[in-house]
């Protein structure tokens, strides 16, 4: 399960619908999703899961689960007491699942909410809150086995919001506008998440700094204000140890249909969906999803989305610079596991982006680079479902771009490989439905690289 937070120092910036949007297109891939909203003072992340009723209570929500957890009394109240399904859009073979604040507005939320000392709770001589709502995430876990885990949280700096961005998070999508006050805001914030104590084996929380409601401009003022925007946040801080390194920066433009109500703009008839904005969610959301947009899209889906993230040259220089610092911190610490699966992930999107762009031979180099890193990572923690079925993926990879270059030895060795290992993992981890999914497209490949039978 991975547990994504969507924050912004400021409102105002399109947060909590780009989380909505990304639950929706998760459910569309036949992702199990539990969305929470942890923005406790201006509850809306009902507004924006389109097409629940904002007019039905969602009540009891995470506050009554919090004010239960301290009274004795509902201490043993089941956790899907509390969450609610969400009405998928058509199509979807996923779920999403809603974890509510609770009856807001009603003055019976506003009571209870303010009846907890938040701060005691959190940062108290006892802090039970912290294990709390780390019950709380292995409570949604056990009951639901849900692949992504999204956290809509507060914006500005607060106590439940320490808990969605660095306790909860394994990452932070992190929305900020142009303007001074937004900049100097989220990079206080961010330098201080950076070095923020983490869970034990939680890793390192990865950052994805997304500039939002940009105008469109032509490409070269757009590019100015991004270079801006990443060289600010990059600025050497007085602690050189907190200097953040960013590399890419992704934008999220402004879409003129929000104008008067924002919602969900998939799966509408009205030329939502050949706006500039659901485009920019494309690209945002294969980030955030480690490829999983592009490898089990349908295939119109999926030919959208090569179209959009891997035929510019500006992709392609994005993702080499954020190679370039990907490198830079796993050569710093090649222990960290963490840093080593981001370089692997930066070698297999340049990969991508080479194929698509007709460079071949760079992509064969590209997939064997990333497979390198896998294969030492595989071996490394034998049990470790990502970093197995990362490394079959790789293997696939190299698979394919051997075969559009005729190397049939290659291509056929690296199929019978990729195929093997899945295999061998869906055994190993049963409740991974992501590795049985792939076993299909694995024996399609075997087949036409001669090692299945027609």
């Amino acid at each position: 399960m991975q547990t994504i937070t969507f924050y912004s120092y400021k409102g105002g910036v399109g947060r909590t619908l780009a989380l909505a949007h990304f639950a929706h297109y998760l459910a569309l891939l036949g992702q199990k999703v539990v969305a929470i909203d942890f923005d406790l003072e201006a509850p809306g992340l009902h507004y924006k899961l389109f097409p629940v009723d904002p007019k039905k209570s969602f009540s009891p929500g995470l506050v009554d689960y919090v004010s239960d957890q301290i009274s004795a009394q509902g201490a043993d109240r089941p956790v899907a007491d509390y969450v609610v399904k969400v009405n998928t859009l058509p199509g979807a073979s996923g779920e999403i699942r809603f974890l509510p604040t609770g009856g807001a507005p009603h003055p019976d939320y506003w009571a209870k909410f303010s009846s907890i000392d938040w701060n005691d709770l959190i940062y108290g001589d006892a802090a039970t809150g912290t294990i709390m709502f780390l019950e709380l995430k292995e409570k949604l876990r056990e009951a639901f086995q849900p692949d992504f885990l999204l956290i809509d949280a507060r914006t500005g700096i607060t106590e439940i919001g320490g808990v969605a961005t660095s306790l909860l998070a394994d990452k932070l999508v992190c929305l900020l506008t142009p303007s001074l006050e937004s900049l100097e805001g989220s990079r206080v914030v961010l330098r201080a998440l950076s070095r923020s104590l983490r869970p034990p084996g939680a890793g390192k929380l990865q950052i994805v700094p997304v500039l939002s409601r940009l105008p469109v401009r032509d490409r070269g003022a757009e590019r100015k204000v991004v270079d801006r925007v990443r060289d600010f946040l990059n600025e050497p801080a007085e602690d050189l140890t907190e200097t953040l390194e960013f590399g890419e920066i992704l934008l999220l433009h402004h879409e003129a249909l929000l104008s008067d109500a924002e919602r969900i703009l998939i799966g509408q008839n009205d030329g939502a969906e050949a706006g500039r904005l659901p485009r920019d969610y494309l690209r945002l959301f294969a980030r955030l999803s480690g490829g999983l947009v592009l490898r089990q899209a349908e295939p119109t889906f999926e030919r959208q989305l090569r179209l959009l993230l891997d035929s510019t040259e500006e992709t392609r220089e994005s993702i080499l610079a954020d190679m370039a610092i990907a490198g830079r911190l796993a050569a710093r610490d090649p222990d960290n596991a963490a840093w080593q699966r981001d370089l692997s992930v930066s070698h297999e999107r340049l990969g991508d982006v080479q194929v698509a762009q007709g460079d071949l031979s760079g992509a064969l180099e590209s997939h064997r680079a990333a497979m390198a890193i896998r294969e030492r990572l595989a071996a490394r923690d034998p049990d470790n479902t990502v970093w197995q079925r990362d490394l079959s993926v790789a293997h696939a990879r190299v698979a394919e771009v051997s075969l559009r270059l005729h190397n049939t030895a290659d291509a056929r060795e690296m199929a019978a490989k990729a195929l093997a290992k899945a295999r061998e993992n869906a055994t190993r981890f049963p409740k991974d439905r992501r590795i049985a999914a792939d076993i299909p497209g694995f024996e399609d490949l075997a087949r036409r690289a001669g090692v299945l039978p027609p």
